[in-house]
């Protein structure tokens, strides 16, 4: 995202301002659960692009050698940042 972009300028920074300043005048107990669910959401994403192909390989390789079928859940890309030209 282009800092001069009017996306940025219109739609980000006034919610990222506003986001901002009312977690200024959280109690303490919004601010842990703040950070909870932030650590939260980014290890799950983390976790999620890391370990589930894999997993998907080795339930797959083990229902083949258990003679089943073999299935396909979700072929999962990794979120590649945009090109800038």
């Amino acid at each position: 995202m282009v800092f001069s972009s009017h996306i940025f300028v219109f739609y980000f920074l006034p919610f990222a301002l506003i986001a901002y300043y009312a977690a200024l005048r959280a109690s303490e107990r919004q601010r842990k659960v703040f950070l909870v669910v932030s650590l939260l959401s980014n290890a799950g994403m983390l976790c999620f692009f890391k370990y589930f192909m894999f997993a998907e390989e080795n339930v797959n390789a083990l229902l083949a050698a258990l003679g089943q079928r073999e299935f396909n859940i979700l072929v999962v890309l990794l979120p590649l940042p945009e090109r800038q030209p």
